[in-house]
């Protein structure tokens, strides 16, 4: 669980394939994401996000990125999932990670710990 001085909360936040199962190797070709739960704690009104997941290569260079934007309404609570597809090939050496912004100007960013490498 991530919780910020911001209205939205974060938590049930694990690294995903295309079924929701729970992922902790990178498989070539296969469909990889975030997913995680969040919710809106605040009263006057919607609260903007971007959840982020992306591929870095061997090189720590960024490769690949899958994103989703939206809106939280006051007090509701929401599945998120951002995917991608992993290239095919050998993925040693790469890392998944995952970021999470309140939508906020300057931009925070909450999950950059969140990472898993490749196989």
């Amino acid at each position: 669980k991530i919780s910020f001085p911001h209205i939205l909360n974060a938590e049930d936040i694990r690294f995903v394939n295309s079924e929701g199962g729970t992922i902790n190797t990178l498989i070539p070709g296969e469909t990889a994401g975030i997913s995680l739960t969040a919710e809106n704690l605040g009263e006057n009104g919607e609260q903007t996000y971007f959840l982020a997941v992306c591929l870095y290569d061997a090189d720590n260079t960024m490769v690949s990125v899958g994103g989703k934007t939206g809106k939280i309404a006051p007090g509701a609570k929401e599945q998120l999932t951002a995917e991608l597809v992993l290239p095919g090939g050998s993925l040693d050496g790469y890392t998944l990670s995952a970021y999470f912004w309140d939508g906020v100007a300057p931009a925070k960013r909450w999950i950059d710990s969140k990472k898993i490498g490749g196989q």
